[in-house]
């Protein structure tokens, strides 16, 4: 049986300060969620000329589905489609 000699507890400013840096270190999102977006087409913009009121409409409702649906941290996006 492996013997751990006894340690002295950190000081609570400290130990508050470790968790701080492993929670800042934890938090980094890899879903790639920066790659939702790519060729989205708002309204207004010089992308959305000539585009029909119904198709942008589909397009709104799509993104808020999308938006729905990258809530949930299991999904994310592909780098490679």
């Amino acid at each position: 049986m492996p013997f751990f000699p006894p340690r002295r507890a950190l000081p609570k400013s400290e130990a508050d300060l470790a968790a701080k840096r492993k929670k800042e270190k934890d938090s980094k999102d890899s879903r790639n969620l920066h790659l939702a977006v790519e060729g989205l087409v708002r309204r207004g913009t010089q992308a959305a000329v000539g585009v029909s009121d119904q198709d942008m409409q589909k397009r709104v409702s799509l993104e808020r589905w999308k938006r729905g649906m990258l809530k949930d941290l299991n999904m994310f996006v592909s780098p490679y489609r």
